[in-house]
């Protein structure tokens, strides 16, 4: 049992339809699996507070919303500085793991394939309408096998 001032409201909509099991990309840009694996990336060593959970939900709707930290405490119905807290703690622990999960390419070769020598892209892959996601478009092209 947490202390009073921790207790997360599960009837906020945002939280009711994670906890119900639905799609949460819509909220949260990330897909059910994705998020433990996110979780075991993060320092989850939260000896007080809302928890480890709770804080990347509040930290993954940030960044997914691009809402202010007004707009995000109405929404999870925490106050505001928590939500000012929670952003920068977990964008610090995000910022330490980059190199874990984000590899460019190191090798010459790696790097003629994308950019020339003045930064500019050499290597395009078009064909998908504009509303196929970035990441969709990347994983068929050829440059990501």
């Amino acid at each position: 049992t947490r202390p009073r001032y921790c207790r997360i409201n599960l009837s906020v909509p945002v939280l009711d339809r994670f906890f119900n099991q639905q799609d949460p990309r819509p909220d949260f840009r990330l897909s059910r699996e994705s998020l433990p694996v996110l979780l075991n990336l993060l320092n989850q060593d939260r000896r007080h507070g809302w928890g480890a959970k709770i804080e990347t939900l509040v930290f993954l709707f940030w960044l997914a919303s691009g809402a202010s930290h007004r707009v995000v405490s109405r929404a999870f119905g925490i106050p505001r500085s928590t939500v000012h807290r929670i952003v920068h703690r977990v964008t610090e622990e995000v910022v330490a793991i980059r190199h874990q999960v984000i590899h460019l390419p190191k090798t010459p070769e790696d790097l003629e394939a994308v950019c020339d020598h003045q930064g500019r892209f050499i290597d395009t892959y078009v064909g998908w309408p504009g509303s196929v996601h970035d990441s969709r478009v990347l994983r068929h092209s050829p440059l990501y096998r």
